[in-house]
């Protein structure tokens, strides 16, 4: 019972934290963050758009970013078109630094397409150290095509692992991460805890 409740409680806290990155994302197109939001985040100023249109997620008040990598799409599958909107699952493989630690990462997620051209992804994936420890995590982000054809997405991981080491701490925050990809499929991956 207490893991059931420990779990449902970090579901409701990605949900809504996900409805806070969703709700700054989606606010873009007037380049303002409702009074509402800034008053969570506890700023006054808040720089919605970089020179793409596209928002960025205000990471001052998170820190340096834990994670940081770089990787490729290595493999697309269309899963459904004719029933409401595209559905595409991508997936990617990353290397980087988590927490000082040289990790890689494969992730697979499904993208539901919508009219404004908007994508909605959930996915999935695995963590694995250069030593052998091993963290899994589910996600959720919302993404933008760019002006200039590149995609941002904005997003959250909640992590799992049994680890005792290095990768231990992932198991008390929740990743913030964005995405940035390229029309060629590299990734770009940054991520910043919310304790």
């Amino acid at each position: 019972m207490h893991n059931k409740l420990t779990l449902a409680t970090i579901a409701i806290l990605g949900s809504a934290l996900f409805s806070i990155i969703s709700l700054a994302t989606l606010s873009a197109t007037t380049s303002q963050v409702t009074p509402k939001v800034l008053a969570a985040k506890g700023t006054s100023t808040y720089n919605a758009t970089t020179t793409t249109g596209i928002s960025t997620i205000n990471t001052a008040m998170l820190g340096k970013p834990y994670f940081e990598a770089k990787g490729k799409t290595i493999g697309t599958r269309i899963i459904d078109v004719s029933n409401g909107p595209p559905k595409i699952e991508y997936t990617f493989l990353f290397s980087g630094m988590m927490n000082g630690v040289n990790v890689t990462a494969t992730e697979t997620a499904l993208v539901s397409f919508r009219s404004n051209g908007t994508g909605y992804g959930v996915g999935q994936g695995i963590i694995m150290a250069n030593d052998g420890e091993v963290a899994t995590y589910n996600g959720q982000g919302y993404g933008q095509t760019t002006t200039v054809g590149t995609t941002i997405v904005h997003g959250l991981h909640i992590y799992s692992t049994t680890s005792t080491g290095k990768l231990a701490f992932l198991n008390k925050i929740v990743g913030i991460e964005e995405y940035d990809l390229d029309t060629m499929g590299n990734v770009t991956v940054k991520e910043w805890a919310w304790k």
